[in-house]
């Protein structure tokens, strides 16, 4: 394990801040109905009061938000509330909100140094600061030699705050089924269906971990 943070720090210490990730600049949180399903009612709030519209099979809603068991939605001029377990949470392109500041101060307690095709987590730390309360946190991870978005998680901040202690949100985030390779971290927030930028940074998994510390060892 010692070993494992120490080639850790040595990678970013020595390397990562200078390298460049191709990850799109313009991503956002979106999603489709989930295979099977060829439409979805969409309602005015959580508690069904009306319904607004019907998300078809095809379309792309841009995700404003994580409320429950919902998520909040907008497409074609509706904005409402879908069950997320019909929708598949995906990267989207738009402009992130300009109206809402952010002022963040985040860690990652580890890097992927581990073997790909299982589970895994990262553990994030550090604070939000915002202009207005952030009720979702969104956590993209992209691969840089795939060119692809390999996952991304929703978090629902319970009790909605404009000084936000990530940790009081997710102790971590798993990630599953990855290939090795770099990967860039992305981090947004939603306030009042407002995405915001929050953070980005490198991260790398190692598939070769066991013959990388015999290496190491032997030297």
């Amino acid at each position: 394990m010692t070993v494992v943070l120490l080639l850790a720090s040595l990678f970013f210490a020595c390397g990562a801040s200078a390298l460049e990730s191709t990850c799109p600049a313009a991503i956002t949180p979106a999603a489709t109905l989930i295979r099977g399903e060829t439409e979805v009612a969409v309602y005015s709030d959580t508690d069904k009061t009306e319904r607004v519209g019907k998300l078809k099979k095809g379309v792309t809603c841009q995700v404003l938000g994580l409320e429950g068991r919902y998520y909040r939605i907008a497409f074609d001029g509706i904005e409402g509330y879908a069950p997320k377990n019909k929708l598949n949470l995906k990267a989207g392109t738009g402009d992130t909100a300009q109206t809402v500041s952010v002022t963040a101060d985040v860690q990652l307690d580890q890097y992927l140094f581990a073997s790909p095709g299982q589970a895994k987590k990262m553990a994030i730390r550090g604070t939000v600061q915002t202009d207005a309360p952030l009720d979702t946190l969104f956590f993209f991870l992209w691969d840089e030699r795939l060119q692809e978005m390999q996952h991304i998680a929703a978090m629902e901040v319970k009790e909605p705050a404009a000084a936000l202690d990530i940790r009081d949100v997710c102790k971590s985030i798993a990630f599953s089924s990855m290939t090795a390779g770099r990967k860039t971290l992305v981090i947004q927030g939603a306030a009042d269906g407002k995405i915001v930028d929050i953070y980005s940074a490198p991260v790398y998994v190692c598939g070769k971990f066991k013959t990388l510390r015999k290496n190491f060892r032997r030297e």
